[in-house]
């Protein structure tokens, strides 16, 4: 473990040695008391994330309809943070290892905040978010600046590193426009179903102390990347509007044909050329009556 003192550290220590002696005492016992209080904390919070798991995962309604609406009416705690506590234990099962990482003190002399957790949650893969931690603990950084680091590193290394990648082009033009309705509806079920509650709500009560750099820019490209999405979804609609037009008047100018038809008759009246037919072996078909 690093003995280095960062900037906040020095800091710390140069108004610590400003303070009269009785002050000073007072202080030390204050930060120790809540330095105590923070690790108590975080493993509250820890067993508060395996309950809300449990809830969540349950299948068999054992904890009722709604029971994390209940939950945060009851305990007046948000389900985005609820949840957020829950993606902290399911992301760090041990509880002695979380124990074991709390006790050991930042380089600026401060335990790990819960919220450090929860941002270390959001990375997938497990040894970045231990590394993560470490690096809190050997630099001394705080939520915020784990916050801006870890969303810097999601955009280098993930992010939307898809954004600009060779799309395979479709089978036909029919299974082309199946995806675009089926991606469409996608985006549309996540914003209704997701974003309103784990996105949007929380943003609108977000902490002034977890506001950053980082998250304004990673609001703003998302802003951008919609806008550019609303637009080409105009142009498709467009395109798909003539398809429609073009379509019915195909359909308007074909003689229908009596539903007693063979389907041989049709293929004769059809411009569609028939499919080949395949020998097939065993007994033939029964034609069907003709009238």
């Amino acid at each position: 473990m690093s003995n280095a003192i960062g900037p906040v550290a020095a800091h710390r220590q140069e108004i610590l040695a400003s303070m009269a002696e009785p002050l000073k005492q007072v202080a030390v016992q204050m930060q120790n008391e809540l330095t105590a209080g923070t690790r108590k904390a975080v493993q509250h919070f820890h067993r508060i994330g395996l309950l809300v798991d449990a809830v969540l995962s349950d299948q068999t309604n054992h904890y009722g309809a709604k029971a994390i609406e209940k939950l945060e009416a009851y305990l007046n705690i948000k389900s985005a943070t609820l949840r957020d506590y829950r993606e902290f234990a399911r992301s760090f099962p041990d509880a002695a290892y979380v124990a074991e990482v709390q006790n050991r003190p930042t380089a600026n002399g401060l335990p790990l905040s819960v919220m450090h957790w929860i941002y270390a949650a959001r990375l997938e893969d497990t040894r970045q978010q231990k590394a993560v931690l470490e690096k809190s603990i050997s630099e001394g950084l705080s939520a915020n600046q784990l916050l801006e680091y870890i969303s810097g590193e999601q955009e280098r290394n993930a992010g939307y590193s898809n954004a600009g990648r060779n799309h395979r082009p479709p089978t036909t033009p029919v299974a082309g426009v199946t995806k675009i309705g089926k991606s469409a509806a996608k985006l549309d079920n996540y914003i209704k179903e997701v974003a309103e509650e784990h996105i949007f709500d929380p943003l609108a009560h977000l902490s002034a102390d977890v506001v950053t750099p980082a998250l304004s820019d990673t609001l703003q490209e998302s802003r951008d990347r919609l806008a550019a999405v609303i637009e080409s979804a105009q142009q498709a609609m467009t395109q798909i509007d003539t398809s429609i037009a073009r379509v019915e008047r195909i359909m308007v100018a074909k003689p229908e044909l009596p539903s007693d038809k063979t389907d041989e008759e049709r293929a004769q009246q059809s411009p569609v050329e028939p499919p080949v037919e395949t020998k097939r072996r065993g007994r033939p078909a029964k034609k069907t009556p003709t009238t």
